[in-house]
């Protein structure tokens, strides 16, 4: 009976104190964490700036292959050199494959432009100054066949020096202004100037 009473009293502390809170129909059960919401997908990478390969020198790849010929340790030439090791083993194969120290030909995706064609497309346009990149890329699919993107045409045109740029404005005179223009300067070609008739003053 005791027991009953007990519970009925905390109970009705509970609703007393819980009644005015929004969203709370029934005690706080136990042992019960919150929802911690939906789980976020995958995984947050810090962006590193890889910086650019250091390119050798001639001057440097002599040494590399000289220090190949004497049998240097990779440790050594990489100390004498003043590259990575990876590199020195990296010019070590290559050399002992080809016999040189020049760069394999890269294995990117060929241009689909020939330089011929590149100079097709400066020529079209220093010919016609408004024609736009993308009007240009279906000049050349008209005239060759090669479909490229209107980007492509602006990174040929930048490779020979041409950027694009906006026209300037400018009101175009008609054929009335043009005669009265010439009219004008027929009538004040010739006579005697009125220079000297004119009273020069300042605002003051």
């Amino acid at each position: 009976m005791q027991w009953s009473m007990a519970c009925s009293n905390l109970n009705e502390k509970w609703r007393s104190r819980h009644r005015n809170r929004e969203g709370t129909t029934s005690p706080p059960l136990i042992n019960i964490e919150n929802n911690p919401g939906p789980r976020k997908v995958g995984r947050k990478v810090a962006k590193v700036n890889k910086k650019a390969r250091k390119k050798l020198s001639s001057e440097e790849k002599a040494n590399l292959q000289l220090c190949k010929k004497q049998n240097l340790s990779i440790t050594e030439t990489s100390r004498l050199v003043g590259c990575g090791k990876t590199t020195v083993n990296r010019w070590w194969n290559r050399y002992q494959d080809t016999l040189t120290m020049n760069r394999n030909p890269g294995s990117g995706r060929p241009p689909k432009t020939s330089k011929r064609t590149d100079r097709w497309m400066k020529a079209m346009v220093l010919r016609h100054r408004r024609l736009s990149a993308p009007a240009l890329a279906v000049e050349l699919v008209k005239s060759t066949g090669i479909r490229v993107s209107a980007m492509t045409v602006r990174r040929r045109l930048n490779a020979v020096g041409i950027k694009g740029r906006k026209p300037r404005i400018k009101p175009f005179l008609t054929a009335l202004q043009l005669q009265q223009r010439i009219k004008w300067a027929k009538k004040y070609k010739t006579g005697q100037p009125r220079i000297g008739n004119v009273i020069w003053s300042d605002e003051t």
